[in-house]
């Protein structure tokens, strides 16, 4: 509305109303935000509205003002303005302006951590929002309470206030605030390492932003999805996630990119590529806003020059780190000093004021202690007959109890039994789906599988199928472990032996396509509220009989082939088959080449590489896993087993192992 400061001063000038220009003064904060000129306007605005004394005025100039001391950093004022507004509206009985205060007074509270103050100004929001029968209102409460449980690691809380105000903004389909809470909740469910349900949320919020064409919040979502498959140790699809996410970013946020650049930078280093690391990190580094942000920065790049060799760089940038390091820890130490003087100044006022009292109390206690002493002797006789009955009834009590804890007991045990019973039958009907070692033999002769469930059920499964012309080999592993994993490798196990026994299908990308598209129709798999998202990182071979040449497709996976002592990696695409967060589906890419005399092929999951162990508890990683496989591959196939289950059990030692397992080799004589 205004561009220079004159004209505020000509537009304030030609009106005479005090409470409009009081409004003209309130807009020129506004437009000038984030700026001396908005603190300054607001500060005019509340003076003139004093002098009106116009309620309303001074409750909505007083908000502005502790809106721009918030900007300002200028906080010890604030909570005297949010006040005198929240008291002026009161008065006015101006319950939309009322709750606007209340709220940021709750959200300014949790920023000052104070919590529990908060939590008793978003009571009194639920009691207004619930007088005023307004559901937008609720939820919007419900949403921040579940931000104020995140911010002291209340999880459970968290999760069910965010779930609340997700019914409540369906109710009026409020798609900006569904997709907020969808965010909200993924981190939670994130935080608390519930996996399927964080990637579950955060999709979903994915599908109503595309489907409403808001993409404010697409990168946070992308972002999410790639934190939770770092925390699974799946660093090429958290690569993935946070490059779509930064791709997103530059577009609608190009001044936000900064924690997305590091991510990717952190992603890289764990995957041991610090070349490629490096620009994202230097760009992180020099683009911080912050000193605690520049000071991680510099401590991921004096790691990451020391990988490079460049020890005179990772030097300067450690130097850096403890610099800015010790600056904030004077700044922080400055600050509890003069905290803990004006503490100890209280402490000792108080401390002579209690002297003071005590001296005029002596006789008074004297006369007081020795009554006291009567009743107590009086008190003791009561307690001690009342304890005895007591006694008696909690005996009888807890004999009872007993009884019943250990009739719960017995029903626990059986229902225990029954379910471990349902799903070790729930095991026999997974592995009679999975080729029998006669079958694999016979098509493979020179081959061996070595397949390690995390649990009695898994999401891995390894396939093979034969034709007159062709040999098709796969290794999946589907969405999870554990039983949710079973289901879904059995579907996938059929899906890939109906594109190749009914439809003939004999090209690899061709064949994942087909299951891509069969996965989709039989889970009804949609951009609606109730999809199903549910996925299988594979890779798929076929080899022609006759030619030895062979076709390479996957999703996530790749393959490794051995020739001449050298390892060749095989690239897959960068997506699962399912599971897609885009309308367009993409087709998978077939990669072809010619298999020669001793050539050995691998393929596998990540659960190998992935698993943790060795003397400082690390991931056993892919360049462990492919030394390992240089040095062993020229063995006999049986030995080779043994040798691959020996190191990484080895490799596990006490720890738990973390997933499925699967690694097959082969080679074609």
């Amino acid at each position: 509305m205004f561009s220079q400061l004159d004209s505020v001063s000509l537009v304030l000038a030609k009106e005479n109303n005090s409470i409009k220009k009081i409004d003209i003064l309130l807009e020129a904060s506004k437009t000038y935000s984030n700026s001396e000129l908005s603190l300054q306007f607001s500060k005019q605005a509340y003076s003139l509205a004093i002098k009106t004394d116009d309620k309303i005025s001074i409750a909505k100039a007083a908000d502005q003002l502790s809106i721009e001391l918030y900007k300002a950093e200028l906080f010890d004022s604030i909570p005297y303005y949010q006040d005198i507004a929240i008291d002026n509206f009161k008065l006015k009985n101006n319950v939309d302006g009322l709750f606007k205060v209340l709220l940021k007074k709750a959200k300014f509270l949790k920023k000052i951590s104070k919590p529990e103050k908060a939590f008793d100004v978003y009571k009194e929001l639920i009691d207004l929002a619930e007088k005023s029968e307004s559901t937008l209102m609720l939820a919007e409460v419900y949403e921040n309470m579940g931000l104020l449980f995140s911010s002291i690691n209340d999880i459970e809380k968290s999760i069910s206030y965010c779930s609340k105000a997700l019914q409540m903004y369906y109710k009026i389909k409020d798609w900006k605030g569904i997709s907020k809470c969808y965010l909200n909740l993924g981190n939670s469910n994130s935080s608390k390492d519930y996996t399927d349900m964080a990637i579950e949320c955060f999709e979903r919020g994915l599908e109503i932003d595309a489907k409403y064409n808001n993409n404010e919040k697409k990168a946070e979502f992308l972002s999410g999805i790639g934190t939770v498959y770092f925390n699974l140790s799946n660093n090429e699809k958290a690569l993935y996630f946070y490059k779509e996410a930064l791709k997103v970013q530059e577009i609608m946020k190009p001044n936000e990119v900064v924690f997305l650049k590091n991510n990717i930078a952190v992603v890289l280093m764990d995957l041991e590529r610090y070349k490629e690391a490096k620009p994202y990190l230097i760009e992180a580094y020099y683009s911080a806003d912050n000193a605690r942000t520049k000071a991680d920065y510099a401590f991921n790049l004096a790691q990451m020059y020391e990988q490079l060799g460049d020890y005179k760089s990772a030097i300067d940038f450690m130097d850096t780190y403890v610099r800015i390091n010790d600056s904030l820890n004077n700044a922080i130490y400055t600050k509890n000093l003069s905290e803990t003087e004006a503490k100890y100044q209280n402490e000792k006022r108080e401390e002579q004021n209690i002297l003071l009292s005590e001296r005029l109390k002596n006789k008074s206690l004297q006369i007081y202690f020795a009554l006291a002493a009567i009743l107590l002797l009086v008190g003791l006789a009561f307690f001690i007959f009342r304890g005895l009955r007591q006694k008696n009834k909690a005996n009888i009590a807890l004999a009872d109890k007993n009884k019943i804890i250990e009739e719960k007991s017995i029903l626990v045990e059986e229902q225990h039994k029954d379910i471990t019973d349902s799903i070790k039958y729930a095991q026999r009907i997974q592995q009679a789906i999975l080729p029998p070692d006669k079958l694999w033999n016979n098509i493979l002769p020179q081959s061996f599988v070595f397949y390690q469930p995390k649990d009695i059920l898994s999401g891995d499964f390894y396939w093979i199928e034969e034709t007159t012309e062709h040999i098709f080999i796969a290794a999946a592993d589907c969405t999870g472990h554990g039983v949710p994993g079973a289901l879904m490798s059995i579907v996938n196990y059929n899906l890939l032996n109906r594109a190749v026994l009914e439809h003939g299908l004999t090209n690899a990308g061709a064949i994942l396509d087909s299951v891509n598209k069969y996965l989709t129709l039989s889970l009804h798999q949609t951009y609606q509220e109730s999809a199903v998202r549910d996925g299988m990182d594979v890779s798929l071979c076929v080899i022609n009989k006759k030619t030895k040449k062979m076709d390479f497709a996957g999703a996530f996976n790749s393959i490794y082939l051995i020739r001449n002592n050298a390892i060749q990696e095989f690239i897959p695409d960068k997506q699962p088959v399912g599971a897609f967060i885009e309308d367009n589906i993409k087709p998978f890419t077939s990669q072809s080449f010619q298999l020669l005399e001793n050539d050995v092929v691998y393929m596998f999951t990540d659960g190998y590489a992935d698993q943790f162990g060795g003397p400082k508890g690390k991931k056993y990683k892919y360049k462990q896993l492919q030394h390992l496989l240089l040095s062993s591959y020229t063995k006999p196939f049986d030995e080779q087993n043994q040798i691959f289950k020996s190191a990484i059990n080895d490799w596990k030692g006490s720890l738990e192992q973390v997933d499925d397992i699967l690694l097959l080799g082969y080679k074609i004589i």
